[in-house]
């Protein structure tokens, strides 16, 4: 039997870690301790912290987790004739 190819369309999630220093500015109430600086980082918009994840920053890559396989096609080129795959 020859080798078949697949060409199969996933859903893949990806994580990273990035490393860099963030400037803030601690807004009146917030006491210049470690734990409350930790909760208004915590509390930050999403896309203050995203926007320092670049190339540039990006320390290593963690884990790669498959999340969805959405669809499988057989190139035609697979298929003699009277075949048929149902998968």
């Amino acid at each position: 039997m020859e080798p078949r190819t697949a060409v199969v369309q996933l859903k893949v999630a990806r994580s990273a870690l990035y490393d860099f220093t963030l400037t803030v500015t601690l807004p009146e109430g917030v006491a210049a301790q470690p734990t409350a600086i930790r909760q208004h980082v915590e509390d930050l918009q999403p896309g203050v912290l995203s926007a320092e994840c670049t190339e540039s920053t990006l320390d290593r890559i963690t884990d790669v987790a498959l999340v969805d396989v959405i669809g499988i096609e057989f190139p035609a080129e697979n298929f003699t004739a009277g075949t048929h795959d149902d998968r």
